[in-house]
């Protein structure tokens, strides 16, 4: 299934995972050339923006709040996801500053489920290494 197809899916059906798997083959055939050694968090933060943006998602990048920012925030129908992206840096760090910098907290009053993402991004593979989303509670 494309990329396309599986986000038309997730909208539809607000599954991460499955979202998330296709994410990945994108990113594996993601040309080697356009990819240098000076990748970082930005590089993949503004390739996940361009390609949501292009499925005409609601989504926000940078998004301030009173503690920071958080990286993207996607508001789909029934879910916002708040997501921390990082680069060679553990899955830990990203969930720590969602939660440190409590970038969920502003949205709870939207009447939607929330859900905090922490994505991370290997050098080695190019690609998505792992990830957590974990619902945020009142």
């Amino acid at each position: 299934m494309p990329l396309r197809n599986a986000y038309f899916d997730f909208y539809a059906n607000d599954d991460i995972d499955a979202f998330i798997e296709h994410l990945k083959v994108f990113f594996d055939g993601f040309p080697f050339s356009l990819n240098d050694q000076k990748e970082n968090e930005k590089h993949y933060n503004s390739i996940l923006y361009t390609v949501l943006t292009s499925f005409s998602a609601n989504i926000s990048a940078n998004r301030e709040t009173a503690l920071g920012k958080a990286d993207l925030v996607l508001n789909m129908p029934k879910t916002i996801y708040v997501i921390e992206l990082k680069y060679d840096q553990s899955l830990e760090s990203a969930k720590k500053q969602i939660r440190s910098r409590r970038y969920a907290k502003s949205y709870l009053d939207s009447g939607k489920r929330i859900v905090k993402l922490a994505v991370k991004f290997s050098s080695k593979d190019r690609n998505i290494e792992s990830y957590e989303a974990v619902e945020e509670k009142m």
